[in-house]
C-alpha cells in the first residue's frame, strides 16, 4: 500500500479506510468582517473537513479547521497501580497548612 510506503507503517489503516473528503482540498479565504455574520455556517464547514482561512483587514490570518475527537483517544485506568497516593493526603490539614493554602504568613 502506498500510504505504507510513505508513512512507515504509521498511521496507514486510518488512511486506508478513511479516504479524505474532495472539500478537504479547497481553502476558502475569508475576510473578518464577513467571517463574524456567517460563523456558525463557517463552522459547520470547518467540521465537515473544510479549512476556512480567516483574514484580518491587516493581513494576519488564521486556520479554522476540524479538530480531532478527542474523547476517542483516552484510555480510562491507563495509570492504574502506576500512582501511589499517600494516606496523609485524605488527613486534615494542619494550621500552618491552611494558612499557606489560604495565603496568609504562618
Amino acid at each position: 500500500m502506498l500510504a505504507d510506503a510513505r508513512l512507515g507503517g504509521v498511521a496507514s489503516h486510518r488512511l486506508a479506510t478513511q479516504p479524505a473528503p474532495i472539500h478537504n482540498l479547497r481553502m476558502d479565504t475569508i475576510p473578518t468582517t464577513r467571517a463574524e455574520r456567517e460563523l456558525s455556517d463557517l463552522i459547520h464547514r470547518a467540521a465537515t473537513g473544510e479549512t476556512i482561512i480567516i483574514e484580518a483587514p491587516s493581513g494576519e490570518r488564521v486556520r479554522l479547521e476540524p479538530l480531532p475527537d478527542l474523547e476517542q483517544d483516552r484510555v480510562p485506568g491507563l495509570l492504574k497501580d502506576k500512582i501511589k497516593v499517600p494516606a496523609r493526603l485524605f488527613e486534615p490539614m494542619t494550621a500552618e497548612e491552611l494558612k499557606l493554602w489560604y495565603g496568609e504568613d504562618p
